[in-house]
């Protein structure tokens, strides 16, 4: 069982200060890393001994490559084995397959266990790739070279408090893994509810064809500016200071998707920004059409304004629920209608005329909350989850540089 046992004294050194009882020593005397091996195209294969790339550990998978090279042992992980992306978005990770070749831009790291604890190097290296990036800022590029970790003098607490650190944080990770778990759930809960309400609605035994596709007999086909009235956004003149820096929230697409209801922003307007741009009021529906992400959408949880890259849908005679929940659910019909020009886009004229199911007014409120409902639990998830990752966040920087020291003790 282990225990914190509060702040602690420290002694200077290398790393600045430390506690006593830690010791300051380079990297590379207790670790090693190890490259990956740069591949010629002609050396892939359809098949033999997977290939680990980026890819493959930001998207837990993906498709891979394979090899069917012989190389020396040190050049294959398996699972278990730590592995950290020195470039694009940099990361470390524990290898969940099984044997595997890693490629260039990724070392295997390995530890001296007599004097760093595997688990508790993750963690490390974790903490400071977290300070490594939040140091760079603009167009300046993380650069991490071998040598350079090597070179890279780190604070060593013993190794049984190595360990009882990797299991506290640990413990968090499981947490937070539960939740992730929980969330996606949900989502799928949530896309396979809308794709049997949207489509067959509640308690309909017959249907008719439709523009688009079979729908419940009692529901219409509407281009979407028949659901409400349609503005596009527009962005005041940022050179016009006092525009800029009031309460009034300004939102751009990177404001949207990770909930329904926007009522926080990056941006904010004054009252003099406001009147420079298309004033919406609380419970207008959000769709991005120009960018990268079409079709992400929002509600609108108080008076605001967006930019030229949203569209808003303000009803008047339909469920604005519904509505939100109609237009994300038709997020990909979006994307293959903005084309795959430089910068896609879905105009005003055509959003407005885009064809969607529509039920009676008493049907869609009963969709909405049924839909709603899903999408108030995965955000009561989401807020813990967000929780979960600030305490995380917060024991690193406890933990990992011996402001509050931990002890193991038998019970």
């Amino acid at each position: 069982m282990s225990e914190m046992v509060g702040e602690t004294e420290f002694k200077d050194s290398p790393v600045s200060q430390i506690p006593e009882g830690w010791e300051t020593v380079k990297q590379g005397h207790v670790a090693n890393f190890i490259n990956g091996r740069a591949y010629k195209l002609s050396e892939w294969e359809k098949d033999g001994m997977p290939v680990i790339r980026l890819q493959n550990l930001t998207n837990h998978g993906g498709e891979f490559y394979y090899s069917n090279l012989n190389l020396p042992e040190h050049q294959y992980c398996y699972r278990g084995d730590l592995l950290y992306m020195w470039s694009a978005s940099f990361g470390v990770y524990i290898w969940w397959g099984d044997k595997a070749i890693f490629h260039y831009h990724i070392w295997k790291v390995t530890q001296k266990e007599e004097y760093l604890c595997k688990d508790f190097h993750m963690y490390l290296l974790e903490f400071k790739t977290q300070e490594w990036k939040a140091s760079t800022s603009g167009s300046t590029m993380l650069h991490l070279t071998k040598s350079g970790m090597e070179k890279l003098e780190i604070a060593l607490p013993p190794i049984d408090e190595q360990k009882t650190i990797a299991s506290i944080l640990a413990s968090v990770d499981k947490a937070i893994e539960k939740t992730e778990s929980q969330i996606r759930k949900l989502q799928d809960l949530k896309k396979g509810m809308m794709q049997e309400l949207l489509t067959k609605g509640i308690g309909h035994t017959k249907f008719k064809d439709s523009p688009v596709g079979r729908i419940p007999v009692g529901w219409e086909v509407k281009k979407i500016d028949n659901l409400g009235e349609i503005l596009t956004g527009r962005t005041p003149k940022t050179s016009e200071l006092n525009y800029y820096g009031g309460q009034i929230p300004f939102i751009s697409p990177a404001d949207l998707g990770n909930k329904p209801y926007i009522d926080e922003t990056k941006t904010h307007l004054t009252p003099d920004g406001l009147n420079q741009t298309r004033k919406l009021t609380k419970n207008t529906v959000l769709v991005t059409c120009i960018g990268s992400t079409i079709g992400k959408t929002g509600i609108t949880a108080k008076t605001c304004a967006t930019n030229q890259q949203i569209n808003s849908i303000i009803c008047k005679e339909n469920d604005y629920r519904f509505v939100f929940q109609l237009m994300t659910f038709h997020r990909d019909l979006l994307r293959s209608l903005a084309g795959t020009q430089a910068v896609p886009i879905v105009n005003k004229n055509l959003f407005s005329s885009i064809l969607v199911q529509s039920p009676p007014l008493a049907e869609q409120q009963k969709i909405a909350s049924i839909l709603s409902s899903i999408d108030s639990k995965i955000e009561v998830k989401q807020q813990k989850l967000q929780q979960t990752q600030n305490l995380k966040k917060s024991l690193m920087q406890d933990l990992l540089t011996g402001k509050v020291r931990v002890k193991t003790k038998r019970i």
